[in-house]
């Protein structure tokens, strides 16, 4: 004889459509979900895979002898949005993905996604892509599971730039940018405003640096291998 029942309890195990529920009293429930109604703590409807092991859940259905059920509502409780400030540093910036993950003492790593809701505070980055690795940002937003995986509502970023000196091969250059090596890293270098010297301190163009050793001179962002130069000085050419 089956029973209309509402159980509360975590999820152990997902198989197809289907959650593995061990209750408080120990009890373990095999619910259907095919035709449930899923939804947040909150109500916001999810799909079913937004559902993880581990997560808190009160199902209402019909509950067979066997402890089988078949759903007609899941409520995942432990999807609901905590409101936090968060500050780091920019390590890894994933634009097709839309997030980008910062390094802070207090949280270690956290993934910050954004939207288009997503209002960003300063004129140093106006959207994803003005990001760089090593900027400081705060973050105000929205997490639900846990700290590490936040919503950005506000992003403010910040840029302290260093001063850079270093001696590398150049690899490719254009008449906007040159590609370095040195110490195996790669450094993007704009050249925007940068000078151009020879071995022996005579000045020179682009077009006339040779494909070999130089020095760079200029700014950067801590742990940003793009570098806004100031000189750059070929060692091999002596005018």
């Amino acid at each position: 004889m089956s029973v209309e029942k509402q159980i509360k309890g975590l999820v152990v195990q997902i198989v197809g459509n289907r959650l593995l529920v061990r209750a408080s009293s120990a009890e373990k429930y095999d619910a259907e979900t095919s035709n449930a109604r899923l939804a947040k703590r909150n109500g916001t409807l999810i799909e079913f895979a937004h559902i993880q092991v581990g997560d808190r859940v009160e199902l209402e259905g019909t509950v067979w002898p066997d402890l089988s059920v078949n759903a007609k509502s899941v409520r995942v409780v432990s999807l609901y949005s905590h409101p936090g400030t968060f500050s780091g540093k920019v390590d890894k910036i994933n634009i097709p993905e839309n997030n980008f993950t910062i390094k802070s003492s207090k949280q270690g790593a956290q993934q910050i996604t954004v939207d288009a809701e997503t209002a960003y505070a300063s004129s140093v980055a106006v959207s994803l892509s003005g990001l760089e690795p090593g900027m400081s940002v705060q973050v105000k937003g929205v997490w639900e599971r846990n700290r590490s995986s936040v919503l950005a509502r506000r992003l403010l970023a910040r840029v302290r730039m260093l001063n850079i000196d270093i001696t590398g091969q150049l690899m490719l250059k254009t008449p906007e940018a040159l590609t370095v090596t040195a110490n195996g890293v790669i450094y993007a270098i704009n050249i925007d405003k940068a000078k151009f010297v020879s071995k022996n301190n005579k000045p020179m163009n682009v077009q006339a640096v040779a494909m070999g050793p130089v020095i760079v001179r200029g700014k950067h962002i801590a742990e940003s291998p793009k570098i806004f130069a100031s000189v750059v000085k070929d060692l091999f050419i002596i005018v």
